[in-house]
């Protein structure tokens, strides 16, 4: 998924220091950016009665992301 500008605007002026304190490679997640786009998604298919949307852990088994997607109903 691309950067949003939002997320862009918020994370370049920090990036500096978050590389300083973790040290490099790092993943860094938009968590706004991952509720958006689950509510996008959600809204898009809100008029399908069956739809239920699935997450593939295996995709991405991040614990932290895990418990976003399960607040969200995935």
């Amino acid at each position: 998924m691309p950067i949003s500008n939002d997320f862009s605007q918020r994370l370049y002026p920090k990036l500096p220091d978050i590389a300083a304190h973790f040290g490099t490679p790092f993943h860094l997640y938009d968590e706004e950016g991952i509720r958006e786009t689950g509510r996008q998604l959600q809204q898009a298919f809100s008029k399908v009665e069956s739809f239920r949307e699935y997450y593939a852990v295996k995709a991405l088994p991040n614990p932290s992301i895990l418990r976003i997607m399960a607040d969200m109903g995935f």
